[in-house]
């Protein structure tokens, strides 16, 4: 069932992390169109931390004396999916790289491994397939080889720390994926999202907001509580709730209504 919780693994060779990272980054490449790229991590820092990693493991292969091949890699390159079907906004694929890094760091404790978040890179390339790229150092900060990243059972942790996350900031769940059809999944992901904008417009209502704002948040609470409660959603609502929030926003500029309702 992982399966619907894509991780890809692949190996970064010494030398290739600049061109990686570049790849990564860059918005005006022709597999990124459409495509909005939101680093989380400081780059240069990245950088410098593996390269010190790098030269660590080459003193240490200096001064051993001993033979064996040096070191080819650098660095892992993991791909998380998120299934497509569940369609995360922008705000909500933010929130599980921040939960992906807290769990994998957990791990890291977990096995004795000396690894922060400024040791990792992160980009999140947000488009209608949402992923998640992350660039992970091979060696630790003494520059010795992390063995346990190449065990088969570190790969089964990170698909399920993986789904976790996304269950965790979605309110999704798994299991649900190969019994529901496209259309309750679609409908699921409507609630999620009416539940979502509904949660937003109740902090909004607890700051200080001009009347006019008030007045159209109270209004579309009204919407959402009806759509909430009918058996089937009706697209005219749908429609009207994404309005409404355009409205809210040029009501009052400070305030920013995140949660688009997906309509197909």
């Amino acid at each position: 069932m992982l399966k619907n919780y894509t991780v890809i693994i692949k190996n970064v060779k010494i030398g290739q992390q600049d061109k990686i990272i570049k790849y990564l980054e860059n918005e005006t490449h022709k597999n990124h169109m459409n495509t909005k790229i939101i680093c989380e991590n400081e780059v240069e820092i990245f950088r410098e931390s593996l390269l010190d990693k790098l030269h660590e493991n080459n003193k240490n292969y200096i001064r051993n004396k001993k033979g064996g091949r040096p070191p080819k890699r650098v660095a892992k390159s993991l791909t998380f999916n998120i299934p497509p079907v569940y369609k995360a906004t922008e705000e909500q694929s933010k929130e599980i790289s921040k939960e992906l890094i807290l769990r994998l760091l957990e791990l890291f404790k977990s096995f004795n491994i000396e690894l922060d978040e400024q040791d990792l890179f992160m980009a999140i390339h947000y488009q209608d397939n949402p992923h998640i790229h992350l660039l992970l150092p091979v060696f630790n900060r003494l520059g010795v080889n992390i063995r346990r990243f190449n065990f088969p059972s570190f790969t089964t942790q990170l698909k399920l720390i993986f789904t976790e996350s996304v269950d965790k900031i979605l309110k999704t769940d798994i299991a649900e994926i190969p019994t529901l059809t496209e259309e309750e999944q679609a409908h699921n992901q409507t609630i999620r999202e009416l539940k979502a904008l509904k949660d937003e417009y109740i902090k909004a209502l607890e700051v200080d907001i001009p009347a006019g704002a008030k007045k159209y948040i109270n209004n579309e609470l009204i919407t959402i509580e009806r759509s909430l409660k009918a058996d089937k959603i009706e697209l005219k609502y749908l429609n009207k709730l994404n309005a409404g929030a355009d409205k809210i926003t040029k009501a009052d500029n400070k305030l920013t209504i995140s949660t688009k309702i997906t309509t197909l």
